[in-house]
């Protein structure tokens, strides 16, 4: 994992640890560490503690500010693309602003992070600063920039269970739609093109970015399955593309012969569309963003993919107004599969391969017996996709859909 832009080395010693060495105009100081990731990342920090002017421990413990080390910390991080731009959209409006960013790290006080928590605006983003101040206050402890933990010794996990207490009940995450109130809900959406993508979640157990990150190219409509490379998700106020998750480049998904047929009318009104607005976003994705009096995104283009943010606000909505049980958004769907194929008795490795969950490890290393034997295959997967879609969907349901 070599870095060029950061000066030094790092190399693997015979007892299989690492040496992070600094070249001598930087004094030319090593540090062993366990693994690769962990050398590189204390060259970063040296990197950044040399951009601050910081010399020695005694120094930037009574000088640096907070200010100046958050963005140390920040650079020093190995992060995800998403994860590294929602970081740094969550700094900059819910911790630059506290007081206790302009104070020295030798002057700050556990009470001060309290006083910057109970600024966040909102209960839910109150919970995702809390994990940064959390993660930025063990960082700044293990670098010796203080002598304590500023976040451990604070009151912050009675603030933060104030805040969850007031969030959604924890049952919203457990809760499924029995295939009753998944047509109610289907029945509810007059917009063909999300009356489609909710279908195709549901039928697929996707997640909400890698459905909406679809496109015509990785789709066979006729075998009843496609390819999702794309997690479309919204961050730092933007749109961002990355690899799946799980750790996949990408994962085989099945939607079976009704949703193939549901996709390709969803092709032949796409692509009549397309003919009347012109102009068109190169990237094939099956469903687009229409627009209309209230769109506002920025550079927005015809045939887009969906917004990440307007698909769940819009399925939350939804639900409320249809009194349906609450679940934890789109992904909710997913649970509502679940919890149809295991009903239905769909065996559990073709219920963990279709929804594109990792191996279980064995607690003690290794796989574990159930993934080492539990394969499944195409015909399998492509018999579930069927058999959801049955049971999800009643058959006047299914054809309205192709009608439509």
């Amino acid at each position: 994992m070599r870095e060029e832009r950061i000066l030094g080395s790092v190399s693997q010693r015979g007892d299989d640890k690492w040496l992070a060495q600094l070249p001598p105009s930087m004094g030319r100081r090593g540090k062993i560490k366990p693994s690769e990731e962990e050398a590189w990342q204390w060259l970063r920090e040296e990197h950044a503690r040399a951009t601050l002017g910081i010399r020695e421990p005694e120094e930037h413990g009574s000088s640096a500010l907070l200010r100046d080390l958050v963005w140390v910390w920040y650079e020093g991080a190995s992060l995800a693309e998403t994860t590294a731009s929602d970081w740094k959209y969550r700094i900059k409006a819910e911790m630059l602003p506290a007081p206790i960013m302009d104070k020295a790290a030798k002057d700050a006080k556990p009470m001060d992070i309290d006083q910057a928590l109970q600024l966040t605006p909102e209960n839910w983003t109150r919970i995702h600063t809390a994990n940064l101040w959390r993660r930025f206050c063990e960082w700044l402890e293990a670098n010796d920039f203080t002598t304590r933990n500023l976040y451990a010794r604070s009151d912050a996990k009675r603030i933060l269970a104030v805040q969850r207490a007031k969030l959604e009940p924890k049952e919203a995450v457990e809760n499924t739609w029995t295939p009753e109130e998944f047509a109610a809900f289907l029945a509810h959406e007059g917009d063909p093109v999300m009356r489609d993508y909710w279908v195709t979640a549901a039928a697929t157990a996707g997640r909400r970015g890698e459905v909406i990150g679809m496109r015509w190219p990785l789709v066979d409509t006729e075998g009843g399955w496609c390819w999702l490379e794309d997690n479309v998700t919204t961050a730092d106020g933007r749109e961002v593309r990355r690899d799946s998750p799980k750790g996949y480049r990408r994962r085989k998904a099945y939607f079976g012969r009704f949703i193939g047929l549901v996709l390709e009318k969803r092709r032949q009104e796409q692509e009549a569309y397309r003919q009347i607005v012109g102009d068109w976003d190169p990237s094939e994705w099956v469903f687009d963003r229409r627009k209309t009096r209230f769109t506002r995104a920025p550079g927005f283009r015809h045939g887009m993919h969906l917004s990440p943010s307007t698909v769940t606000s819009r399925f939350s909505r939804h639900a409320r107004e249809l009194g349906l049980p609450p679940l934890a958004g789109p992904h909710g769907l997913r649970r509502t599969w679940n919890t149809l194929a295991e009903e239905d008795g769909i065996r559990f490795s073709v219920r963990r391969d279709f929804m594109g969950h990792s191996k279980k490890r064995d607690p003690r290393g290794g796989t574990s017996v159930t993934s080492l034997y539990g394969k499944s295959n195409d015909r399998e997967l492509l018999s579930a996709a069927d058999r959801i879609v049955q049971l999800l969907l009643p058959e006047s349901m299914r054809e309205e859909l192709l009608a439509i």
